[in-house]
């Protein structure tokens, strides 16, 4: 279901609950326990290698991915801040309101599935208020303003950092796979194609 691109009153609103959706489907993920996203693999690489915390990691890797982003031409907004700084504590709010992981591994699975697609949901929401993007989602917006797809650039993006998470000692799971191959087909499929960026999705838009 593809996502219009939110006006006037709706910009904030869409906001909040693009935050609160995508910290559930990330908060999904996780209670799934079978591995973590690529991006969060590559931090976990960086902490191993640079003997930090995650989150000391995780705060010096977004900064250098939304500079880089931004200095392609990515826009960065509030949202870029608040996604930041307050998702964590979003996904850790959403993990206190789970059961205990089950043993069954297909509830896992469709914890994992779903979850994917409300994070990449709940992240669309936030690019379509149009108050920025999250650090990854900056360099993402960036390349595909350079006439690439979306989900191109996304599935090569989530393969590099997991590549390079791997490389730098990151612990991968299944889910790690299936972030990696999935995510950026479902932000290809969830943007409006006017924030998209790449030239088929702009032609293949309807006037307005």
């Amino acid at each position: 279901m593809r996502l219009p691109v939110f006006t006037g009153r709706a910009r904030p609103a869409a906001l909040a609950a693009g935050v609160l959706i995508a910290g559930f489907g990330i908060s999904s993920m996780l209670w799934a326990e079978l591995g973590i996203g690529p991006y969060d693999l590559l931090i976990d690489g960086v902490a191993t290698q640079l003997g930090v915390t995650f989150g000391v990691a995780s705060v010096l890797l977004s900064g250098i991915v939304t500079v880089l982003g931004w200095r392609l031409g990515g826009e960065v907004g509030p949202a870029t801040v608040l996604l930041v700084f307050a998702l964590g504590p979003i996904i850790d709010l959403w993990g206190w309101l789970y059961p205990e992981v089950p043993e069954l591994l297909a509830a896992r699975l469709l914890a994992l599935i779903g979850g994917l697609a409300l994070a990449a949901y709940g992240l669309s929401m936030v690019i379509a208020a149009r108050f920025g993007a999250g650090p990854v989602e900056v360099l993402m917006l960036a390349l595909t303003g350079r006439g690439w797809s979306v989900g191109r650039v996304r599935t090569v993006m989530e393969l590099t950092m997991f590549l390079t998470g791997w490389l730098l000692g990151g612990a991968i799971g299944l889910g790690t796979v299936v972030i990696a191959v999935s995510i950026g087909h479902l932000f290809s499929a969830f943007l409006p194609a006017e924030v998209r960026g790449d030239r088929a999705a702009r032609e293949s838009a309807p006037c307005r």
